[in-house]
């Protein structure tokens, strides 16, 4: 069975427990494609089976277009095969596909720099506990140059009779019955109005209410970031289908744990660890996640308190006091994301440039104002991240008069900053004033 773009419920697998990253004609490189594997319980052949769906994402930055009279157009093929450990070959699908473009369309992609990619699904019907491996392979067919990777992974097992949960798979949009999804571990594009998950649950308790509880945790279950419960009642079939809002406006940047617990009495939901709500479930599944950004902003780092000293140099009066209040790990989350939420410097722009502006300063001068320690607490690092760049910046090295030292230039601003190394270990110490607290002059960027 094979489908593109759009999946429709009937035909949805559901675990992203296996997520695979491509490398180009044998290279390490950048990844060039994203695959997730999703295995759910089906019997359509024995009772022992699972129904194993691939999911395929190409970027269009990858492929080339070829302009064909008011339209661009990309072909390529995917090569699915599937292994048994032995290594013979279980299945093996290949695929020639195009992506489509008018005109208008592709220029507008070029033009805002935006990143798309084509999917495609491959599904295979496979044993229940079994491990497999499987290897893709990708082929530009006008360039003939090809991104390929392989991956283990065991199919899902469904015990007969009990309660379970298919694994997860968290969509961008939906829109009906039909679902958008989201390829790969990586949740930091997903809007949260939007975004959900979708799972199935198999002999779910009948005729009467019972739990499904959602829940987000570090990977060691050393901090809860959020949970949601919602109340179900089972319309008496053995495969039920369900849609969750995705939790997601509390995730800072770092890697967690996705739980799902199918509970029969609401006050389990109470339960504080991992642990005991397994004890008490139904049945459960998670699978992993990450968020490389807020809000698709890089971040240069995933120490709270960090982050909450570096917007101590622009942070001033209730804004400030909010910030080092903060105790507890949601706490800082939490007064980190207002303090942005509730700073308006940006007067009708889009609201995330301020930040975007002020984490990638931070990410610059931790890359480049090292000195004796993180750059971003470095004196340059400061003045970089109030100020921006220099108009100009003047430096001089070691000679018999002087120290290292560096002058920056800020026409615009009629300012200038001198920067002495005295101990001549690249740590330039800053002679002249700092900059007024609070000060943040991210308009002088040009993004």
């Amino acid at each position: 069975m094979f489908s593109r773009t759009t999946w429709i419920l009937g035909l949805i697998g559901l675990l992203i427990s296996n997520i695979g990253f491509a490398q180009e004609n044998g290279h390490d490189s950048l990844p060039g494609f994203q695959f997730d594997i999703l295995s759910f319980q089906t019997q359509k052949f024995s009772p022992d089976s699972a129904r194993v769906d691939i999911f395929v994402a190409v970027p269009y930055s990858w492929l080339l277009f070829l302009n064909a009279t008011e339209k661009y157009v990309a072909d390529y093929e995917v090569t699915v095969t599937v292994y048994e450990k032995t290594g013979n070959i279980v299945r093996k699908k290949v695929q020639p596909l195009s992506v489509i473009l008018a005109t208008a369309e592709w220029e507008k992609l070029h033009e805002l720099d935006l990143t798309r990619a084509d999917a495609s699904q491959y599904s295979f019907t496979l044993k229940q506990g079994e491990g497999y491996e499987v290897r893709i392979e990708i082929k530009d067919l006008t360039t003939t140059k090809h991104l390929y990777s392989s991956r283990d992974f065991t199919v899902l097992k469904f015990p007969l009779g009990s309660s379970s949960i298919s694994d997860m798979l968290l969509y961008k949009s939906k829109e009906g019955s039909h679902i958008l999804p989201h390829i790969g571990s990586d949740i930091s594009s997903l809007k949260i109005d939007e975004a959900g998950l979708f799972c199935e649950l198999y002999n779910a308790p009948q005729s009467i209410p019972f739990w499904l509880m959602q829940r987000i945790c570090t990977i060691d279950d050393s901090d809860e970031i959020a949970r949601s419960s919602a109340i179900l009642i089972s319309s008496g079939q053995k495969r039920m289908p369900v849609f969750l809002p995705f939790i997601q406006e509390d995730l800072w940047s770092g890697k967690y744990l996705l739980e799902l617990f199918m509970l029969g009495d609401g006050k389990d939901s109470m339960l504080s660890t991992s642990g005991e709500l397994q004890a008490h479930a139904l049945a459960t599944r998670s699978r992993k996640i990450e968020v490389s950004g807020v809000h698709g902003v890089p971040l240069s780092g995933l120490d709270l308190d960090d982050a909450i000293q570096q917007l101590a140099y622009i942070a001033t009066g209730d804004a400030y006091d909010s910030l080092f209040h903060a105790q507890t790990k949601q706490q800082k989350r939490k007064a980190i994301m207002d303090f942005w939420e509730k700073t308006n410097w940006y007067k009708g722009e889009r609201t995330t440039r301020p930040m975007e502006v002020f984490y990638r300063r931070v990410q610059y001068a931790n890359e480049h104002f090292k000195g004796m320690g993180q750059g971003w607490r470095s004196d340059r690092g400061k003045v970089y991240i109030m100020l921006g760049s220099p108009t100009s910046t003047e430096r001089h090295s070691f000679d018999a008069m002087n120290r290292p030292y560096e002058i920056w230039r800020y026409y615009d601003l009629n300012q200038q900053y001198y920067f002495s190394d005295q101990f001549m270990m690249g740590d330039y110490r800053l002679a002249s004033v700092t900059p007024p607290p609070g000060t943040f002059l991210w308009q002088r960027e040009s993004y």
